[in-house]
C-alpha cells in the first residue's frame, strides 16, 4: 500500500508538473481548440449526411426489368422505366413518375385504380401505348403549327388545350393534352431546327446564293434575315429564309460575324456559296469595309450583285420625282378622307354595296413598303366611277 506523502510526491513530480505547465502553455490551449473545432465540425458533417441518408432513404429500390418482361407480372400493363433515373417509374395511367419503393402503395391507391379501370383498354399493350404518345405529340405540333400559321400569340396555347380537354372529356388524348408558352416555345424552336439542318444538309452538296438583309420589325428593333437560294431535287429553285438575328450594331465586322454564326462556322457549307445579294448600304456593299468584301477575302469565287428589288425601287423613287406632285397629294388626300373617318368610310362602303360591286378598301400609300402606292392607286383607278358621286355631290 502506498502511502498518501507517496502519492502526493508523485503528483507534484517533475514530469507531472511538466506536464501541467504544457497544459497551461497558450501554444497548446490553440492545438487543443482547433481540435475541438474540428471535432465538431467532423460530428455537424456527420449529422449533415445522416440528414442526407434520412432523406434519400426512400430511393434505394432501383427499377427491375422483370417489372415489364414477366408475363405473369401484375405492373406489366400500366409502368413504364424511366431513363435517366433508375429509382423511379412512370405509371401510363396516372400520366407520372413515382419513387420505385412507393410501387407497392401506388399499385394499391384509389386513383390509380380508377385511372387503370379508365383507361385500361388504351394501355394494354406496348404498342398502343407507343402509338397515344406519338399522337399526342402529334396534337401538340399540331396546335404550335396552327398558332404559327394564324400568327396567333404563344400565350394562347394552354387555352386551346384546355377547350380540348373541355370538348373531349373522354378521351385520353385530350386529358392529357397540356401546352404553355414554353412548351410551345420548345416545339418552335424544334422545328425550326429541324427545317434548318435539312437545309444545310442540301446545300452541304449543291450550290447556293444567298440573299441579305436587314429590316426594322413592329417592336422597332433591327433584324437581319438570311434567306438561300438552291436547285431542290426536283430541279425547281427554292428559297428558304434560315435565320432572321436581332442586331444592335449594323457595322461590317458585326454583320460578318452574324454570317458565320449562321453558318456554324462550317467551310463545307460556306464553299458552296457561289453568290450573294445585297442593298446597297456601305456596310453591304462598300468597296473597302463591308460584308460583301469580307466574304469575299474568304472565297474569291462568290459572285456579289446589288439587290435587283433595291435597285428597281431606287429606279421607281427617281422616276416618281419626275411627276407632278399633285398626283400624290391626291392619292393621299383620298386614303386620309376615309380612313379617318367612320362615316366616310361606311358611306363609301354602303355606296357600293348599293350598285353590287364587292367593296375594296383604300390601302395606305406608304412608301417603304414596295407595292403600298401601287395597290393604292389600283384601288382609286378601279372605284373611279364613285369619286364624282362622292366628291361632286357633296
Amino acid at each position: 500500500m502506498e502511502s498518501k506523502n507517496d502519492n502526493q510526491q508523485k503528483s507534484i513530480s517533475p514530469l507531472n508538473f511538466s506536464n501541467t505547465q504544457d497544459d497551461f502553455n497558450p501554444q497548446n490551449n490553440e492545438n487543443i481548440s482547433r481540435k475541438e473545432d474540428n471535432s465538431l465540425n467532423e460530428s455537424a458533417n456527420k449529422k449533415k449526411v445522416l440528414k442526407k441518408d434520412s432523406k434519400s432513404k426512400h430511393f434505394f429500390i432501383k427499377f427491375k426489368a422483370e417489372w415489364i418482361n414477366k408475363t405473369h407480372s401484375n405492373y406489366k400493363t400500366w409502368i413504364l422505366e424511366v431513363k435517366g433515373d433508375q429509382y423511379k417509374f412512370f405509371c401510363k395511367a396516372c400520366m407520372k413518375n413515382y419513387s420505385c419503393d412507393y410501387l407497392k402503395l401506388h399499385e394499391a391507391n384509389e386513383t390509380h385504380l380508377r385511372n387503370v379501370e379508365k383507361y385500361g383498354k388504351e394501355i394494354a399493350d406496348e404498342a398502343s401505348n407507343l402509338y397515344f404518345f406519338e399522337q399526342l405529340f402529334n396534337n401538340k405540333m399540331k396546335i404550335t403549327t396552327f398558332i404559327i400559321q394564324n400568327n396567333l400569340p404563344l400565350s394562347l396555347a394552354p387555352r386551346l388545350a384546355t377547350l380540348m380537354q373541355n370538348c373531349f372529356p373522354d378521351s385520353m388524348l385530350a386529358k392529357n393534352l397540356t401546352l404553355n408558352e414554353k412548351n410551345t416555345k420548345e416545339i418552335i424552336f424544334a422545328i425550326q431546327e429541324y427545317i434548318r439542318s435539312e437545309i444545310y444538309d442540301i446545300i452541304k452538296e449543291k450550290p447556293f446564293s444567298l440573299l441579305v438583309d436587314e429590316s426594322t420589325d413592329a417592336s422597332n428593333k433591327k433584324q437581319l434575315a438570311f434567306i438561300v437560294r438552291y436547285l431542290s431535287n426536283e430541279y425547281q429553285y427554292e428559297y428558304a429564309l434560315i435565320d432572321m438575328i436581332h442586331v444592335e450594331q449594323t457595322d461590317s465586322k458585326t454583320l460578318y460575324s452574324n454570317f458565320k454564326q449562321v453558318f456554324r462556322n462550317d467551310d463545307a457549307l460556306i464553299k458552296n456559296l457561289v453568290g450573294i445579294s445585297t442593298d446597297g448600304a456601305r456596310n453591304m456593299r462598300g468597296i473597302y469595309n463591308s460584308l460583301s468584301q469580307k466574304i469575299l477575302a474568304s472565297n474569291k469565287n462568290i459572285y456579289s450583285i446589288h439587290c435587283l428589288c433595291h435597285v428597281t425601287n431606287l429606279i421607281a423613287k427617281r422616276a416618281h420625282t419626275a411627276l407632278p406632285s399633285d398626283i400624290m397629294f391626291f392619292v393621299k388626300s383620298i386614303y386620309s378622307y376615309f380612313s379617318r373617318s367612320a362615316l366616310h368610310n361606311d358611306e363609301y362602303i354602303n355606296l357600293q354595296k348599293n350598285l353590287n360591286v364587292s367593296p375594296l378598301t383604300i390601302p395606305e400609300p406608304n412608301p417603304t413598303r414596295w407595292t403600298g402606292i401601287y395597290d393604292s392607286i389600283r384601288v382609286i383607278l378601279e372605284r373611279g366611277q364613285f369619286w364624282n358621286n362622292i366628291f361632286i355631290r357633296k
